[in-house]
């Protein structure tokens, strides 16, 4: 069975960015697949993608080549990486797009190669790498070409990590980002679910909010906030038929701390 490609990004679908990029991948492995994971990440929200990505791997299809793109820092010196986990294979900007699905799935085999320039022929755009450099790469991948032939390899641990890949232990308690506030007006953290969060209280822009700790949304009063551990593998500030952020200000990218966390 062929590859299948799966496409990430910001580009929403307004504009002929995504069916170009479709176009290119179309061209050039015309035996494979295309499934569109989400073009609506907010626009140069890296750890909205990140967190989409992360919480998407184990749904992905068993070969997938994945093209997550988020990349506000196009046609600069930002590196390109293709990261290969098991099966799987990403490419993405080197900005912290990889990251959470690498710390969450890597189990130890995890493998990058950042891409070499003019791993593509032609005259690549420096406001679309991802048509002119990423989707190319993507097809020769996808058509046997092994990822050492296009760049070079790199220890997982030397990607770029930003601030909110994980949450920090300070003196004042456990501080986490809101890597998403989903539709619902959920406030997803960059806490996995598999760690322990005894938090009975959230401090944020010098309130304090008193908090449970609940496995459902209607185990909330309605109206009431608490953590709870949602379907995405990460931790979660929500209400019942309420919207936590707008009850709380507040948004992604905000930094929340539990005291009694430690």
């Amino acid at each position: 069975m062929p590859p299948c490609f799966v496409l990430l990004t910001d580009f929403g679908l307004a504009d002929p960015y995504v069916g170009q990029l479709r176009g290119v991948l179309h061209q050039l492995a015309p035996g494979c697949g295309c499934i569109d994971l989400s073009h609506g990440v907010p626009h140069f929200r890296v750890e909205t993608g990140a967190l989409y990505l992360a919480a998407s791997v184990p749904y992905l299809p068993f070969h997938a080549i994945c093209l997550a793109v988020v990349d506000p820092g196009v046609g600069s010196q930002r590196a390109i990486l293709c990261l290969r986990m098991g099966h799987r294979t990403f490419i993405a900007p080197d900005n912290g797009l990889l990251c959470l699905a690498a710390a969450q799935h890597g189990n130890g085999d995890a493998r990058v190669w950042r891409l070499r320039p003019g791993v593509v022929s032609g005259n690549p755009s420096a406001t679309f790498h991802a048509r002119d450099i990423m989707a190319p790469a993507a097809a020769k991948l996808a058509t046997g070409t092994p990822p050492e032939a296009l760049g070079e390899e790199m220890p997982p641990a030397a990607m770029h990590s930003p601030v909110w890949t994980r949450p920090e232990t300070t003196d004042s308690g456990l501080v986490a980002r809101i890597l998403h506030v989903d539709h619902f007006g959920n406030c997803i953290l960059n806490i996995p679910s598999a760690a322990d969060m005894p938090a009975h209280e959230m401090r944020h822009k010098g309130r304090r909010t008193p908090l449970v700790t609940v496995d459902h949304y209607a185990a909330l009063p309605t109206g009431h906030v608490g953590l709870l551990c949602g379907s995405q593998g990460y931790w979660e500030i929500a209400a019942n038929r309420d919207s936590a952020a707008t009850l709380l200000d507040l948004h992604t990218g905000d930094s929340v701390t539990f005291p009694d966390v430690k």
